[in-house]
């Protein structure tokens, strides 16, 4: 952390980019550097070697939220219909309106309720939903 402070950053998440979304994420953002394992600066080149690389990303927590239900999806073969569908059947709660506020962060702050019926739709606790490094370092929170 004390190293990032020096080359500019004030809040970080290591974050490795390997998703299109991700790179995505990184261009609109305008990251132009990351680091490799080694802790060397380097240019980031959006055209090769993107998986080979650690970055440093910022996120807020509307963004840690978005990313780790979509990469729950990814990890287990399901659309974000799919998932809406699997907790309506759950729970007889339609929640695809939800969902969509979430994911295109219209809804800032998520109601704890609804993180946990996404947390049970992948058969996880609401704790492993949190236990990912999005959540590390998240603008306004402290972790020590």
């Amino acid at each position: 952390m004390s190293y990032a402070k020096k080359v500019g950053f004030e809040r970080v998440v290591l974050e490795q980019v390997i998703s299109d979304e991700g790179i995505n994420f990184a261009q609109k953002n305008g990251f132009s550097r990351c680091y490799t394992p080694s802790m060397e600066l380097k240019e980031f080149n959006f055209e090769t070697g993107i998986g080979n690389y650690e970055r440093f990303i910022y996120f807020n927590g509307a963004e840690a939220i978005t990313f780790r239900i979509k990469d729950l999806c990814q990890q287990n073969n399901l659309t974000i219909y799919g998932l809406a569908k699997k907790i309506e059947r759950k729970y007889e709660f339609n929640i695809q309106s939800t969902l969509n506020e979430i994911l295109q962060k219209r809804t800032k702050s998520p109601q704890i309720n609804t993180l946990y019926m996404v947390a049970e739709a992948f058969d996880m606790r609401l704790c492993e939903f949190f236990n990912d490094r999005k959540f590390d370092q998240i603008e306004g929170v402290h972790n020590n």
